[in-house]
């Protein structure tokens, strides 16, 4: 990633040298208008400066075009900047993408959904009581689209994001879900909507105070750009109706797969949009998902963290150890700049807890949607790991214990406040 954001960087100053600037790619799809305001942009490149004026150029071209087309662009200029860095393509290829996407998701909402098909081996299996009654996509659910009504009082759900994955812990077998709208409108109020791929097919359903305890739901959040969350959405959306599969043995990630299940829609979705939530790290190299993805694939990816019902948390995952234990943190907003503290030396148990008797102590300032990796040396009986965010006058104290270095996914993670 490091290299191909130096390799863009490069790109984006040689345009900036050696003018005229690149010219987009044509598509039958896009209008004469559109290729009149590339030449324009050509021809008045001696007024751009940087590279973030190049990217804020093909930005306005992109808005342009869509609004031309009656829609609006799914991204903002600095989503689109960051998506830009994130994807393996010209930035004429890029823009495109925007363009097509910012278009296709638009239609989807007036597109008729395909053909509702049941899996045959689940004929007479009924779905949780989350799944709606419908895979039509609404602006408005009415009350007869559900079959229950959602239950939001414990929990503080205003830290999810459109994209987060609900992964269900309980009972039997695991289950991931997309969220693809956290704030979607119905008789019942908002209510977040999630797409799932059950036993009856590739379904809306939701998330609430009940299936967070009946099936021990955890949340999980990818290590993705706005617009590969945007794109991931939309695969899945267009998805909708079509029925369950279970194949271990081989997977159909394209997007005109027959079947699917939970996990494997998941991973093509996300897939689709150059973020690979499957992939793990065991300290020297990575390993890919190949035959199949189960849920507990993504919930282990090194580029997946556990999420919190709080946004004052930090999210942590255990890569490996290297004469040392490798933290990964992640900082989870996507608008600030986020700063932590981390004990260098593993330490106890309650005093990791508590903060206190910490004495090798060191702080990082982090950029917005972005991770950090640090490394916490052994310290001979310590067993603990304590990292700590400052928010409104209190300690938040993210620790970690019962590493196992032969099996890096396998620890307990703890959460506590301390008033300043």
């Amino acid at each position: 990633m490091k290299h191909t954001r130096f390799f863009k960087f490069l790109t984006l100053l040689f345009l900036i040298i050696c003018f005229p600037l690149t010219y987009l790619h044509k598509q039958p799809s896009q209008s004469n208008a559109f290729e009149a305001q590339t030449r324009q942009l050509a021809k008045t490149s001696k007024e751009v400066f940087s590279y973030k004026d190049v990217l804020k150029k093909y930005y306005n071209i992109a808005l342009k075009a869509v609004k031309e087309k009656g829609f609006e662009i799914c991204v903002t200029q600095r989503e689109f900047e960051e998506g830009y860095y994130a994807y393996d393509l010209s930035i004429g290829e890029f823009t495109n993408y925007v363009i097509n996407l910012s278009c296709d998701i638009k239609k989807e909402r007036v597109l008729t959904p395909q053909t509702y098909s049941t899996y045959s081996a689940s004929s007479n299996t009924e779905d949780e009581s989350y799944i709606l009654n419908t895979i039509e996509y609404k602006d408005y659910y009415s009350a007869s689209d559900f079959k229950r009504e959602p239950e939001y009082e414990d929990y503080n759900y205003s830290v999810l994001n459109d994209g987060d994955i609900v992964y269900e812990t309980t009972p039997a077998f695991c289950h991931v879900a997309i969220i693809s709208n956290k704030c979607q409108n119905s008789a019942y109020g908002s209510y977040i909507q999630t797409i799932e791929a059950v036993l009856s097919g590739v379904r809306y359903g939701f998330l609430d105070d009940d299936r967070i305890l009946s099936f021990g739901v955890k949340i999980l959040r990818p290590l993705a750009t706005r617009l590969s969350i945007i794109a991931a959405i939309h695969f899945c959306r267009t998805q909708l109706g079509k029925p369950y599969g279970l194949n271990l043995l081989s997977m159909d990630l394209s997007a005109d797969s027959t079947t699917w299940y939970c996990s494997e829609l998941l991973y093509a979705a996300y897939l689709s949009a150059n973020a690979d939530i499957g992939v793990k790290y065991n300290g020297t190299s990575e390993t890919h998902c190949v035959i199949n993805c189960l849920p507990s694939d993504i919930a282990n990816s090194c580029n997946v963290f556990p999420k919190s019902f709080t946004n004052h948390y930090l999210e942590i995952r255990v890569i490996n150890f290297s004469n040392g234990w490798v933290i990964r943190v992640l900082n989870t907003s996507t608008t600030f700049s986020r700063e932590f503290d981390y004990n260098t030396k593993m330490c106890y148990f309650n005093d990791a807890k508590n903060w206190t008797n910490l004495t090798d102590i060191s702080h990082i300032n982090m950029y917005n949607a972005a991770y950090y990796e640090i490394t916490i040396v052994e310290n001979w009986f310590a067993t603990a790991i304590a990292l700590s965010t400052i928010r409104n006058n209190c300690r938040y104290i993210t620790y970690v214990d019962s590493l196992n270095k032969s099996n890096y996914v396998s620890y307990n993670t703890y959460t506590s406040t301390k008033p300043l």
